[in-house]
């Protein structure tokens, strides 16, 4: 059911996926010139036949007459879609241009069709992540050391891949941002020396199963090249961040925002490599099936950034012979 459950997602994302794909038309004339028309499906494609490029090629080289093209500054002219179809705004752009650059030279001109800003500062926006970490965990705050269940740090790695929809809250210069997504994330807790998790019969109860840290090489006299315990979980994040910009630009200078996850285990194994041959067992571990904690994440531009999460609640349902255990990872996130 629980694997079901997270095709079912999957699916769903892909779904979201498919719906923001683009199609693009590339217009080469003698390898001196390119025009390059970005439209979000086939049918903004149609809309072309409206448009004149003749004038707004002729209007832009009008308004650039009185610049000087050479090697210091770019300029982009944008074309927006309105009520009454394809509105020229040359003037407007090129004003802004020039105060931002008093010598008003430009050295290039490129055609952006639809609407300012689409992806870093419209209102609301939608991207996909992927996540990329290193596991441990603490036990009464402090990290485990010289324990069957301490953990090598480089080799219990984090993976995660997700969907967001961010929202801008307040006007087109507000800083403040809410997003909201959905995750599906893998914490591989890769043990030290040869010990390995099991589930085995209680001495004290033969009937019920209890997991137990054990020693691979003094119950089976041979060494472990590998022993891991892998949770996969299905998230939601949220979190509030803020996004400031370079000057006189609308690029990305600083993000930075703090939030939560709340998460369902959807699965669970421990696996185990001797003599080149893995073996895994899956099985709840009684590990606790919902999660929950805290991240904050920086970055300095719009498709990558560091991030910290702690979980604030017990990897193990809590019993005398489980350990408390809290994991946390630090890690970085591309968004694309």
């Amino acid at each position: 059911m629980k694997i079901s459950f997270f095709w079912l997602i999957l699916v769903l994302l892909g779904i979201t996926l498919e719906s923001n794909a683009q199609d693009t038309i590339t217009i080469d004339m003698n390898n001196r010139a390119r025009i390059l028309v970005i439209a979000k499906d086939k049918e903004a494609l149609k809309a072309l036949r409206r448009i004149d490029i003749n004038k707004i090629v002729r209007e832009a080289m009008e308004s650039l007459d009185s610049t000087e093209i050479n090697n210091n500054t770019a300029k982009v002219f944008e074309y927006d879609l309105g009520a009454d179809g394809w509105e020229l705004n040359l003037r407007k752009q090129i004003d802004r241009e020039i105060e931002a650059n008093k010598d008003g030279k430009v050295n290039s001109v490129s055609f952006n069709f639809g609407r300012k800003n689409r992806i870093t500062n419209s209102r609301v926006s939608n991207f996909w992540s992927i996540d990329l970490g290193f596991n441990n965990y603490t036990q009464n705050g402090s990290l485990t050391s010289n324990q069957p269940y301490s953990l090598s740090t480089l080799g219990s790695r984090y993976f995660a891949l997700g969907w967001h929809k961010r929202f801008r809250v307040g006007g087109e210069k507000s800083p403040l941002r809410m997003q909201i997504g959905v995750e599906a994330s893998w914490y591989n807790f890769v043990f030290t020396n040869n010990n390995y998790l099991t589930m085995r019969p209680d001495a004290a109860n033969p009937l019920t199963l209890k997991n137990e840290y054990r020693d691979f090489q003094t119950d089976f006299q041979k060494g472990l090249s590998k022993s891991k315990l892998t949770v996969m979980y299905l998230n939601i994040p949220f979190n509030v961040h803020f996004r400031f910009r370079k000057s006189g630009s609308n690029q990305t200078a600083f993000r930075v925002g703090v939030g939560g996850y709340v998460g369902y285990r959807l699965d669970s194994y421990s696996k185990r490599k001797y003599d080149s041959r893995p073996e895994r067992e899956r099985n709840n571990f009684y590990l606790n099936d919902i999660r929950y904690g805290y991240e904050g994440f920086v970055g300095f531009n719009d498709s990558f950034m560091f991030f910290f999460k702690q979980d604030l609640n017990s990897l193990f349902i809590q019993s005398d012979n489980r350990p408390d255990l809290k994991p946390f990872t630090i890690g970085m996130k591309w968004l694309f």
